[in-house]
């Protein structure tokens, strides 16, 4: 399934939709008090409806855990050492052609 409607280059509504839900998850686990964020030291976590539903060390060990239980609907997995929201600038080349093409940078803030 493509990620973007053919006539206009513009994301399906069902993918803006699992934006929204995973920027609001992710807005959820950032506002959490640092010390409740502490407790998953050294962990993946698993957010859901402003939740934690699952964590684990492993990354790959909780996306399955949480694919099996959630299956496609959007559940925020996010590094619990982490500080801040991550930044990403991704190159987009394969989806708006050459021309377009951006230098993929990676930062977490």
């Amino acid at each position: 399934m493509n990620a973007l409607n053919a006539d206009n280059d513009q994301p399906e509504p069902q993918y803006e939709a699992a934006l929204a839900a995973l920027e609001a998850e992710q807005a959820a686990w950032f506002a959490r008090p640092c010390v409740e964020r502490q407790q998953y030291a050294g962990h993946f976590v698993a957010v859901r409806g402003g939740q934690v539903v699952d964590h684990d060390p492993s990354q790959r060990a909780l996306y399955l855990r949480v694919h099996a239980r959630f299956g496609r609907e959007p559940v925020l997995i996010v590094n619990a050492d982490w500080d801040a929201e991550p930044m990403f600038n991704l190159a987009v080349s394969r989806l708006w052609g050459e021309e377009n093409r951006a230098v993929a940078e990676y930062s977490s803030v």
